[in-house]
């Protein structure tokens, strides 16, 4: 996930020339990302979903992201999904409210995601800068 909104945010985050991968900055307890990813898909599951297939949303705009890195490499991660569910998934997605959930965020058409700065939703960026 990391690299797909940055390809130095791994690398900005961790000493990675640590073999238990401490973090480069502990007193950083979370990071805001001010960038959306548009047109993800988004993959919902659940143990308590008994067996049903996942929720599957598509076009959906990621935002809000923040990202809390921990020792070792592992990172926290909570993020929006704005999407149009059907009127099925609006019921699933009611009854996974407080609940641990797995989310499969792909990014569109299999490249790297297209992104809108958070502060101007008029146009498209990609995530190094360049234009």
């Amino acid at each position: 996930m990391l690299a797909t909104l940055h390809p130095g945010l791994e690398a900005t985050l961790f000493r990675l020339n640590d073999p238990d991968l401490a973090l480069a900055y502990p007193e950083i307890e979370s990071i805001g990302w001010k960038r959306s990813l548009m047109g993800a898909t988004v993959d919902i599951s659940n143990e308590s979903l008994f067996g049903e297939k996942d929720i599957h949303l598509t076009a959906c705009e990621v935002d809000k992201i923040v990202i809390a890195a921990q020792t070792g490499g592992s990172v926290g991660i909570t993020v929006r999904v704005k999407a149009s569910p059907d009127a099925d998934d609006v019921g699933r997605i009611y009854e996974l409210q407080q609940q641990d959930v797995l989310l499969t965020i792909t990014p569109s058409r299999g490249g790297p995601a297209p992104v809108v700065n958070a502060d101007q939703h008029s146009g498209r960026l990609p995530l190094d800068g360049t234009k």
